[in-house]
């Protein structure tokens, strides 16, 4: 089965049998000495957080998941790559495959659909993402940077909570919502089917984040995936987590398509 993605006017097919096979461990631990520039207990850190991530996930929603899906899963974290906030940019063009010439490599889910939406140059590298997933090889790329950096440049929504809160508690938001919600997040993306709408695929990882964390961090987003869960009950999650097939999987679409557009989801 092949999944067309249209990229500023070229149609590009997506082979799903590529898409499901993740990269080994050995041959991620060869992509991290390659391109992650994190110190290695840093990167063991975020890797056992994935892992844990990973086992309750499958713990909960497991029973929903293709067999494929829950070994990406459960080896999300094998596949997750930090990579220092100055070295990102370059990570992710030189090994998402991203040229003129290599539009069928890997693919940069993220990027293109941020540039399918703001219709912007698919090549810009002027766009800034917290993590990348590439489908092929189900790797994820993780931007980092230090906590005292982050703090200097927080949004002043989030700055303002500084003097409002105990310091431990403010160090603790910052670390959940710059550091370990992007991995989870694109843990998540490891495991789900990728021939679905974005949209889709976005607003059901950030469901799963709010689920993981006791409905803190909801948005209009996962309050669209909520009503799907209500239509749909566990058939949704199938659906994610490439369990599912026609005719119901057809009808799942046709209903979240029309519901997006009336929740005028972005």
């Amino acid at each position: 089965m092949e999944a067309e993605r249209n990229i500023n006017g070229v149609t590009t097919q997506i082979s799903m049998s590529e898409q499901q096979i993740p990269y080994t461990a050995e041959e991620a631990d060869a992509l991290m000495l390659d391109a992650g520039t994190e110190s290695p207990r840093y990167n063991q850190a975020i890797r056992k957080l994935v892992k844990d991530f990973g086992v309750q996930m499958t713990g909960r929603f497991g029973e929903f998941m293709s067999d494929q899906s829950k070994y990406a899963m459960l080896t999300a974290y094998q596949r997750t790559i930090p990579v220092a906030k100055e070295d990102f940019p370059n990570a992710v063009y030189r090994f998402g495959g991203l040229s003129t010439e290599n539009l069928k490599g890997h693919l940069y889910r993220k990027l293109i659909d941020f540039v399918d939406s703001m219709e912007l140059d698919v090549f810009s590298k002027d766009v800034d993402f917290d993590g990348a997933q590439l489908a092929t090889g189900r790797i994820s790329f993780l931007k980092t940077e230090d906590i005292d950096k982050i703090i200097i440049n927080l949004p002043d929504d989030i700055r303002k909570k500084q003097g409002q809160i105990p310091p431990e508690e403010f160090l603790e938001l910052i670390f959940v919502s710059y550091i370990m919600i992007p991995a989870i997040h694109e843990a998540v993306h490891q495991a789900q089917d990728l021939s679905l709408p974005a949209k889709l695929l976005e607003a059901s990882v950030g469901y799963y984040v709010s689920i993981y964390f006791q409905d803190r961090f909801r948005s209009n987003k996962t309050d669209y995936f909520q009503i799907l869960v209500s239509l749909f009950g566990d058939d949704i999650h199938r659906l994610i987590f490439n369990n599912l097939v026609d005719p119901k999987k057809k009808e799942i679409l046709t209903v979240a398509k029309k519901l997006a557009k009336r929740q005028k989801m972005k």
